[in-house]
């Protein structure tokens, strides 16, 4: 789990990212070896989308094995976790790894007249949900080495509100607990976990949110769950069209929750 709670505050409360890739089709040996953290996978994503080699000299540094070596033993592990991070790099591929994105965040169910019910509301009702924002753009940021990347979807009108069917709009609103913990603030919060799809990497320059300098990662939401803020109940989901059930069954299947 990439945790931010000692980073940074977004908002007037804490965010913590979960980043796991899973297999389109057949899983390729960087899963099979089980050997790369999340960050460093989520990593992956980005400097190949951009053409780029990563700074892995400080990935190396800022990791918690070379922190806790001993003077003597980090010159060795230097070698041995560049060679683990250059393999893993050469055989990540874009096109079979999506990347699973987790956040708590607060949320407000919103007053809905019974004109609303009666018509727009009638088959779906709002959820908001709300993840760090800026200038009305989401972003799901997280840090490796020295860099700050954060994953934006496209289409984020998808995400605010969420419409979200009317079983799943009563699920959510009997499961809501206001025990989630944003900064200094209690509020009502769910667990939202979404499957994200890579698609481009903005390198002309680093975008400026508030006193944080961030990459920007792009891509399309295959899918979104929403848990309770303990993790324990599922509330609610939902696929794009272009994500087949098949490939969606198979994800579930390989995170136990068929």
């Amino acid at each position: 789990m990439i945790s931010m709670e000692n980073k940074r505050r977004w908002h007037g409360f804490y965010i913590g990212i979960i980043l796991a890739f899973l297999p389109m089709g057949n899983a390729h040996a960087l899963l099979e070896r089980g050997k790369y953290s999340e960050t460093e996978k989520a990593a992956f994503a980005f400097y190949t989308l951009a053409g780029l080699k990563p700074g892995f000299r400080d990935w190396v540094r800022d990791s918690e094995v070379y922190l806790k070596a001993s003077e003597e033993d980090r010159p060795r592990i230097m070698d041995e976790q560049l060679v683990r991070l250059q393999e893993g790099f050469a055989d990540f591929h874009p096109d079979e790894d999506f990347v699973r994105v987790g956040a708590m965040v607060p949320v407000k169910l919103p007053a809905i007249s019974p004109d609303d019910l009666a018509g727009k509301y009638r088959d779906a009702r709002p959820v908001m949900i709300m993840p760090p924002s800026d200038d009305d753009m989401i972003y799901f940021p997280f840090q490796i080495g020295e860099t700050w990347i954060s994953i934006v979807p496209t289409r984020q009108r998808q995400l605010q509100p969420l419409l979200v069917s009317n079983a799943g709009y009563e699920k959510i609103k009997s499961n809501l607990r206001f025990d989630a913990s944003f900064g200094k603030r209690t509020m009502d919060g769910v667990y939202i976990e979404f499957y994200f799809r890579p698609r481009k990497a903005e390198t002309k320059e680093p975008v400026k949110i508030g006193s944080l300098e961030t990459w920007i990662m792009t891509g399309d939401i295959a899918s979104i769950e929403i848990w309770d803020t303990r993790r324990e109940i599922f509330l609610w989901g939902y696929s794009a069209p272009w994500f087949t059930s098949e490939r969606a069954g198979e994800l579930l299947d390989l995170y136990g929750k068929k």
